[in-house]
């Protein structure tokens, strides 16, 4: 380990609580104590996929560092498959990453197109990392180009994006509460594409769960 990283792991507070962990209504899910919760780290360490947020930013888009803390990978109860991230085939595949020094506050993050839960990774999450935010995504309970043979109706699969979404913000925020001993002081939800029409439903549908 580099030097940075040691100094990191003797941090007092370093992924703390992390074994007590339970993300609430979760079928599956596994924690990792990272040096860096940025793709700074995560690409290297397997905790992202970079082909999930491939072309979404500009390439020489700065990517912030120093961020040590807690990753939650894991997925809710779902019948679908589409999504083969971890060898896992199953949907409703969701990421948490509690960084170590917090701002109170939780980023709700809706995965643009038909994307995975990392989509995010590189335009939202190492951002709102680095300033201290908590941070959690979901892959929306189906994806790929087929998204929409999931479900029994039309308009099945895409309603269920909102339904996910929604699990997501309430076991987040219980999560995190769980995590830092506190409740969260402040929920935003950021979306681009598909994801700010998540966000919009959100905000209208869910106004108890988001400050914004």
């Amino acid at each position: 380990a580099s030097a940075s990283s040691a100094d990191a792991d003797r941090r007092p507070g370093h992924c703390t609580r992390m074994a007590a962990l339970a993300v609430p209504g979760a079928a599956r899910q596994q924690a990792a104590c990272l040096p860096e919760l940025t793709t700074a780290g995560t690409v290297a360490s397997g905790h992202t996929d970079p082909a999930d947020w491939s072309g979404l930013t500009p390439k020489d888009l700065a990517t912030p560092s120093g961020v040590p803390g807690i990753q939650l990978d894991g997925y809710f109860p779902d019948s679908s498959t589409t999504n083969t991230t971890h060898g896992w085939n199953h949907d409703a595949q969701f990421v948490i990453r509690l960084p170590d020094r917090w701002n109170g506050g939780l980023v709700i993050a809706g995965s643009p197109g038909v994307r995975k839960q990392y989509a995010n990774d590189r335009a939202f999450g190492d951002w709102v990392l680095a300033r201290g935010y908590a941070y959690a995504a979901t892959d929306k309970g189906n994806t790929g180009a087929d998204f929409h043979r999931d479900g029994a109706a039309p308009g099945d699969a895409l309603a269920e994006w909102n339904t996910r979404v929604t699990q997501l913000a309430r076991a987040a925020r219980e999560v995190t509460t769980q995590r830092y001993q506190r409740p969260v002081s402040r929920t935003l939800a950021m979306g681009m594409s598909n994801g700010g029409y998540l966000v919009r439903w959100q905000l209208e549908n869910n106004p108890e769960l988001y400050d914004g």
